[in-house]
């Protein structure tokens, strides 16, 4: 066993635990529930359970430093940490609070400057996927790969794509551009509620695609080395690096279908730039 291998085991260990104590406090009263910002809910079993997958990796990796969503307001992510680990103690707050199923809980570990270990677990169902960077990505043991059709129009119009409404709003009307996009040509857009998920969902084949704004670190890094390792694609709204997305623009596929979302989100970017020259004239 290697050092890789050590953390996937004990971010399992910590996403297994903080998602059984998510689930059994699923019905605690709605009292608990408060807004972090605009349509950016917050429920304070969020804060135990992420207190469970500290304690969790803490035990085996005392020095490590941990960024966790539910840490200062505005946190960003640590300049030069390495190693890193990353936990999202409830990707989809919102489907928490109604209790929808579509949460998760995500652990994610960055080493070498780069995202080595991804853990996604799903509490309602007991569904747990995994990743190391070059070994192929998992679920509950059994490996998964994207589902691709044959590149083509056809491929774009087969396709189902997920995405998630922003909570800012400004945010939200560039996902309605996108929206509109697509909706006449793909075979269905769904609604995922959790970006962790949507990810995952590609990785398994679930989903061909999945795009969203305004979304942070602890959303993404996890999912993304899952969904990369399952031969996906990831990148920002102008279609370089995911690791570089300042206005938390991501655009994930089967690969196939990659170019077509990225036109969708390359609707936003010059409507961008419109109102810059605007602005500027």
């Amino acid at each position: 066993m290697d050092e890789l291998d050590r953390v996937l085991q004990v971010a399992q260990r910590a996403a297994r635990a903080g998602g059984l104590l998510a689930r059994e406090k699923i019905d605690e009263p709605n009292q608990y529930f408060t807004w972090k910002r605009s349509r950016d809910p917050f429920v304070a079993q969020s804060l135990v359970v992420q207190n469970t997958i500290i304690a969790t990796i803490r035990e085996t990796f005392p020095d490590h430093p941990i960024l966790a969503e539910e840490g200062p307001e505005d946190e960003e992510m640590p300049v030069g940490a390495d190693p890193l680990w990353i936990v999202d103690p409830i990707c989809g707050s919102l489907n928490y609070m109604t209790r929808d199923p579509n949460y998760t809980v995500s652990v994610g570990f960055l080493a070498d400057g780069a995202w080595q270990v991804g853990v996604v677990y799903e509490p309602e169902r007991d569904a747990m996927y995994t990743a190391i960077e070059g070994r192929g990505a998992w679920l509950d043991g059994r490996r998964i790969v994207v589902d691709q059709f044959a590149d083509g129009v056809e491929a774009f119009q087969r396709a189902a794509v997920g995405i998630d409404w922003p909570g800012d709003m400004n945010a939200r009307k560039e996902m309605l551009t996108i929206v509109g996009t697509i909706v006449p040509v793909v075979q269905s857009v769904r609604i995922i509620g959790s970006p962790a998920l949507g990810l995952c969902y590609v990785a398994a084949g679930r989903l061909h695609g999945y795009s969203a704004l305004d979304l942070r670190p602890w959303d993404v890094a996890p999912a993304a080395v899952i969904l990369l390792n399952a031969g996906g694609s990831l990148t920002n709204f102008a279609g370089s690096s995911w690791y570089h997305a300042p206005d938390g623009g991501y655009v994930a596929s089967n690969s196939v279908i990659h170019g077509r979302l990225l036109q969708s989100a390359g609707a936003v970017l010059a409507l961008r730039r419109l109102a810059a020259a605007r602005a500027n004239a």
